[in-house]
């Protein structure tokens, strides 16, 4: 089982918090911590998570700005920055990365 796509490394979140404060007038930071050990009970049977991050990870929700830029800004760093975004009722964006498109037979 892959880490979560909302899962962000150390380093990944500092260039996360840089590249998104001109357009946040908020942003939310949930730490996380993987263990070694960590699993789940799948259909399957039981896997491992996380499989190769072990240490601490984040989360990051972003509470957007008001203006008429923000949206093109937010599209351009979703870009640069390899993540997407996961629109919340309260009006927050929380980020993912970006996953491959397996590619059509």
């Amino acid at each position: 089982m892959d880490v979560s796509a909302f899962d962000f490394r150390p380093a990944e979140l500092t260039e996360l918090l840089v590249g998104f404060a001109a357009i946040a007038k908020a942003i939310d930071v949930e730490p996380r911590l993987h263990q070694e050990d960590e699993v789940a009970q799948t259909p399957d049977g039981i896997v491992k998570m996380h499989e190769g991050m072990i240490g601490p990870t984040f989360r990051v929700r972003v509470h957007l700005r008001a203006g008429d830029n923000v949206l093109s800004d937010l599209a351009t760093l979703e870009s640069a920055f390899g993540v997407s975004e996961v629109l919340d009722p309260d009006g927050s964006v929380r980020l993912r990365h970006v996953r491959p498109q397996p590619a059509a037979s």
